[in-house]
């Protein structure tokens, strides 16, 4: 008996200094081919710049990693990535 190949989990290493939130979430939804969706206050935090060193993380945690600096959000839906503010 054959199994299937286990697709290879993607991950990603990224390194950035003093870089817009905005900017990062934007680079990574265009590599993964996802449209933003950011609500009116996440429009508002994004800007704010930040430094971060990610090795070997999945997206969901290199998202998490990037949206929690600025308080925000995320979700991704088909191929729809929405940010939003986090409650505080």
């Amino acid at each position: 008996t054959t199994k299937p190949a286990t697709p290879a989990r993607q991950v990603y290493t990224l390194t950035v200094e003093n870089q817009p939130v905005q900017a990062i979430v934007q680079a990574i939804a265009q590599q993964e081919k996802l449209k933003i969706n950011a609500s009116e206050q996440a429009q508002q935090l994004w800007a704010k710049r930040v430094s971060i060193e990610a090795k070997q993380l999945s997206l969901e945690q290199l998202l998490s990693t990037v949206t929690g600096k600025a308080m925000l959000t995320f979700k991704i839906e088909k191929e729809i990535l929405t940010i939003d503010a986090a409650d505080r």
